[in-house]
C-alpha cells in the first residue's frame, strides 16, 4: 500500500505535538501458533485502511522457534495476527483530526481495504439507526456490521 500516514519519530518533528491515536476497537486477534515468553519476538504493523479521521492497523507477531525444539516453525508465517481500529485526535483540541488517505496498490491490499470500508460503512449505518431509535439494543451496531462482513 502507498501513502501511509508518515508521522516520523518525534525528533524529526521538533516543536510539533506527538500524534494522538485512540484505540476505537480491537476487531480481531488470531493466535496462529503457540507463543513462548522465553523467545524473542518481532511485531510488525501496517496501515490497511484510512477513513476521514480513523485508520485500521494490521499487526503481526513473529517468533522463530518459540517452543525451542520446533524446527518446523516457519519464519514466513506469523504466530499472531491482530487488527485494530484507531481514531486520530488533534493533540490540542482532542477532537477527531484528518489522516492522510491510503491508496491500496495490490489486489490483496484493495480487497482488505474494501472489506474494512464495508465494515466502516456498516458501523456508520448502525450509529445512524441507533440515533434515530434510542431504544435500539446496544449491540445492534455490531450485528449490522457482522451481517455486512458475512454477506447475510
Amino acid at each position: 500500500m502507498t501513502n501511509p500516514p508518515r508521522l516520523g519519530p518525534p525528533s524529526s518533528r521538533p516543536g510539533l505535538p506527538l500524534p494522538l491515536l485512540v484505540t476505537a476497537s480491537v476487531d480481531e486477534i488470531q493466535l496462529l501458533r503457540p507463543i513462548s515468553i522465553d523467545a524473542d519476538a518481532t511485531v510488525t504493523g501496517r496501515v490497511v485502511w484510512t477513513g476521514a479521521s480513523s485508520l485500521d492497523i494490521q499487526m503481526q507477531l513473529w517468533q522463530k522457534g518459540a517452543s525451542g525444539d520446533d524446527e518446523t516453525r516457519s519464519e514466513n508465517e506469523p504466530s499472531l495476527m491482530a487488527l485494530f481500529s484507531f481514531v486520530h485526535l488533534d493533540a490540542a483540541t482532542k477532537r477527531p483530526s484528518p489522516v492522510v488517505p491510503l491508496t491500496p496498490v495490490t489486489d490483496r491490499d484493495r480487497a482488505l481495504a474494501a472489506e474494512r470500508q464495508a465494515l466502516a460503512d456498516a458501523r456508520r449505518l448502525a450509529r445512524k439507526q441507533r440515533d434515530l431509535n434510542p431504544q435500539t439494543h446496544k449491540w445492534a451496531g455490531k450485528r449490522v456490521a457482522d451481517r455486512v462482513l458475512l454477506g447475510t
